[in-house]
């Protein structure tokens, strides 16, 4: 070889050993490179449970208890085509154990698409995170629980119901 190529295979080489090239630490920018987030107040404190969190849009009705909607001032990221499930009622599924479960499933997906329709304000409290960015949340119309309004149409019921004779 050359001894003006070994010389400078020589030095590019030495110069890899000052580089993190082993990867043992993880990659940490310097402080002044970090950029802080910038998440609004409003979506720290809704995702914590505490505060009420306005739904600017809904999506999809997928069943009585789940909606895909986008939230109102939450980054789009996290607040877009959000899964919410509907927190302290148990629902009839479809497709249900029997008949009459199926029915029940059917109607509350419909009572719940006409309150859906019919509400000016659409709002989440007592929210917990999920798997996979859904939420579980109470879901609040003009002020109107929704699912208390579901119990009251004999809709939904509390804890283990048995939907079939």
């Amino acid at each position: 070889m050359k001894p003006t190529i070994t010389l400078a295979l020589a030095a590019l080489l030495s110069a890899c050993g000052a580089t993190n090239t082993t990867f043992t630490r993880p990659y940490a920018p310097e402080a002044e490179d970090r950029a802080e987030a910038s998440v609004p107040p409003a979506t720290a404190k809704a995702a914590q449970g505490g505060e009420r969190a306005l739904v600017r849009e809904v999506v999809a009705i997928e069943s009585a208890g789940k909606l895909r909607v986008h939230m109102a001032q939450w980054p789009e990221i996290v607040g877009a085509n959000l899964l919410v499930e509907l927190k302290g009622v148990s629902l009839p599924q479809s497709p249900g154990q029997c008949q009459q479960e199926k029915n029940l499933a059917r109607a509350a997906k419909a009572y719940v698409s006409e309150r859906l329709a019919a509400a000016q304000r659409i709002e989440l409290t007592q929210m917990t995170r999920l798997d996979h960015f859904a939420l579980a949340a109470r879901i609040q119309l003009d002020g109107a629980d929704l699912g208390q309004a579901l119990r009251d149409e004999g809709l939904a019921g509390s804890g283990d119901t048995g939907w079939c004779p």
